[in-house]
């Protein structure tokens, strides 16, 4: 079902969420699920109003952000795809998320749906600032140039630029691929006063349920970061760090969750080298880190 948050505002699964903001008839949707079977559902729902979808706003290329953007172009002709610029890329060449993952052509197992989602049309490219009723705000660090949708109803689709606690518990360290410009985000959410904010994976929060988890995740990157630098001390290999904090952490493994994983560390490598806190060199022909 479409649950109202106040106004005009809406989300579809506290699971995988798709926010919808319905005005005079039409319907905006933010991102559209993970494929077309989902996309269906809230379509289904929106005809059953009267509502047609007259726009899609994807925050990010993840496959399960714009992976039912096929089946509402159909069902709703005459409807904008907007999506940011770099992102843009991705979604109309989906192939490319399983090769920057593998950073070359990528095995059969990264290209599934979640990888690797049905390629779509961008109209327009959309940017931090006024969209009508809505205010685009840029929140990257999770994905490349991700954005966040704010409402005239004071509600924030955030999309996936923090995660809940019951998140945290399950995967430990969430997928990022830049440290900094996450923390900066978060830094950023933190000082906004939205009374609702609706994530992708945990749903509605309040605004005093995303401060704390705002607050969390900064925290748990801190952590990341510390224990990587403490790790350091003595040299190291990629694979050394990860198979220490998979094993620190006791995160999920399968050979798509591998590839998910390294780059999670390597996106905090860069980062740490970035400051000052590692360093990287060739020795016996293998790249090595150590802490400074």
């Amino acid at each position: 079902m479409l649950i109202k948050i106040k106004g005009n505002s809406y989300f579809y699964n506290s699971r995988g969420c798709i926010g919808i903001y319905i005005k005079d008839g039409s319907a905006t949707l933010i991102d559209t699920g993970i494929d077309s079977d989902y996309a269906k559902k809230v379509d289904n729902l929106l005809k059953e109003m009267d509502v047609l979808v007259k726009s899609i706003i994807i925050t990010h290329s993840h496959g399960d952000h714009f992976g039912g953007n096929s089946l509402i172009l159909d069902r709703n002709p005459g409807c904008i795809v907007y999506a940011p610029k770099l992102e843009s890329t991705i979604i109309k060449n989906p192939i490319f998320e399983p090769i920057y993952l593998y950073g070359a052509s990528p095995i059969e197992e990264l290209k599934n749906k979640f990888f690797m989602a049905q390629e779509s049309r961008v109209d327009e490219i959309i940017k931090e600032g006024k969209f009508g009723d809505l205010d685009i705000i840029n929140v990257k660090g999770h994905s490349m140039n991700m954005i966040a949708v704010a409402t005239s109803d004071n509600v924030l689709y955030a999309s996936d630029s923090f995660f809940p606690e019951s998140i945290l518990n399950k995967y430990k360290v969430p997928y990022l691929y830049d440290v900094e410009d996450t923390l900066n985000s978060l830094n950023k959410l933190q000082d906004t006063n939205y009374d609702f904010y609706v994530l992708t994976h945990g749903g509605l929060r309040t605004k005093e349920e995303a401060k704390l988890d705002i607050q969390k995740n900064i925290e748990r990157i801190n952590e990341v970061n510390e224990c990587i630098v403490e790790f350091l001390k003595e040299k190291n290999t990629v694979e050394g760090v990860l198979k220490y904090i998979s094993q620190k952490y006791d995160l999920y493994v399968t050979i798509q969750q591998y590839f998910l994983n390294i780059s999670i560390i390597k996106a905090y490598l860069s980062y740490l080298k970035k400051i000052g806190m590692i360093e990287c060199f060739m020795d016996g022909k293998m790249l090595h880190w150590r802490t400074k």
